[in-house]
């Protein structure tokens, strides 16, 4: 099932119909009693180029029953065991148009059940079917320059570095299994890597006993066995990590323009691709050290750090930050070009502007398991307008 939270740009979608009306002719959509000339009003609605906000005047007791209204009946058009987990937003203006939810949702029901046949349908030139990859997916190199194709190799044992095995397990993941002493028989590192491709993620567990996700187009660079007074790896893309505790042995990660992370035994996002304007380390448990040349700063569960020039701390929903292992899109107020971007590192695909970038922002969730001409036609609701062609996407001002 697909997951959204709600993807909107507040000062552009606004309603001409009252509230009563909408609220009439989606309780009617969905129990499939909605004829043809209602059917007609709303199309005609949700395809027009702007609207107009309807303030809501109930009480929360009645908000509360319309939303349990559309929830039995999308429950009831899928025939689900439960009903669809929406979140919704806790600032003042997501209340502020809170009566539109039962529409944007009826208009979002395709995306959220895919083999329900939707009846509003966006305008967008029909895009060509873009093939997207799986996930676990990605590249192990080995210290010799040796590769192996991990989503081809069988479970079992697909290396061996010295006196540690390398195993591929049923469910996707690589662990490292070191033998006592191979700390010590090892004089030089040898160091291996994993690389996943759009579309690909890849869970790896190092030969501490640390567990590493890998989102897609991301690269960990690691021993095949810790020795010596600290754990190092390097991280360009994106990981989440839960890291062994061993307070004997620090556990630091190595970014690009001299930062890095390090920890003792915790729970940490980092957000480091090339192509974005920051780095942002944001912990879940335990405790961190940003560093970046000079500069240090500790960050405790629920901040992020945002590495610039300099070290920006503040306070967020850290487990909006891992929504991407969860199979999420998760957006913040987020501007085109940041959405844009982590569409294009799933997919695969090449995103280019014609004219001024739109001044969208947008937040929410969209299931990254959804095909690439589904989401962009969500975004649409929120006014990005695209089109695709191949592997290319054009982003319409």
């Amino acid at each position: 099932m697909y997951f959204i939270r709600y993807v909107i740009n507040r000062h552009t979608l606004m309603l001409h119909l009252t509230k009563k009306k909408l609220q009439e002719l989606s309780d009617k959509w969905l129990s499939g009693t909605i004829t043809k000339e209602e059917q007609s009003v709303l199309d005609e609605w949700y395809n027009q180029e702007s609207h107009e906000i309807i303030n809501w005047e109930s009480d929360d007791d009645d908000e509360t029953n319309l939303r349990e209204r559309l929830f039995a009946g999308i429950l009831k058009e899928t025939q689900a065991g439960e009903p669809p987990q929406i979140k919704f937003f806790k600032n003042a203006q997501a209340r502020k148009v809170a009566a539109m939810i039962v529409v944007l949702l009826s208009c979002c029901l395709y995306f959220l059940i895919p083999h329900v046949k939707p009846r509003l349908v966006a305008k967008n030139n029909k895009p060509k079917k873009v093939e997207k990859a799986t996930p676990n997916k990605a590249i192990l190199t080995l210290a010799d320059g040796s590769t192996v194709i991990l989503d081809n190799a069988g479970n079992g044992l697909v290396a061996r570095e010295g006196n540690t095995r390398v195993n591929k397990t049923s469910d996707g993941e690589l662990i490292y299994s070191a033998s006592k002493s191979a700390g010590q028989v090892t004089a030089v590192p040898q160091f291996n890597s994993i690389s996943t491709p759009a579309g690909g993620q890849y869970q790896v567990s190092l030969a501490d006993g640390s567990k590493v996700w890998l989102n897609a187009m991301s690269t960990l660079k690691f021993p095949a066995v810790f020795s010596g007074t600290k754990r190092v790896v390097e991280l360009t893309g994106e990981a989440y990590f839960e890291v062994a505790k061993n307070k004997n042995m620090p556990f630091k990660v190595s970014l690009a323009n001299s930062t890095s992370i390090e920890v003792l035994g915790t729970h940490f996002n980092i957000m480091a691709y090339a192509d974005e304007k920051n780095i942002d380390a944001t912990l879940l448990e335990g405790s961190i050290s940003v560093k970046k040349g000079d500069m240090n700063k500790m960050i405790t569960p629920g901040q992020q750090a945002k590495i610039t020039d300099d070290i920006k701390v503040s306070n967020v929903d850290a487990e909006e930050s891992i929504a991407w292992k969860k199979g999420l899109f998760s957006f913040d107020r987020s501007d085109t070009q940041t959405i844009m971007r982590q569409i294009g590192r799933w997919y695969g695909v090449e995103v280019v502007y014609q004219g001024k970038i739109p001044s969208n922002q947008l937040t929410g969730y969209i299931s990254r398991s959804a095909e690439l001409p589904e989401v962009l036609k969500m975004l649409q609701i929120s006014g990005l307008k695209t089109t695709i062609n191949d592997k290319k996407i054009t982003v319409l001002n």
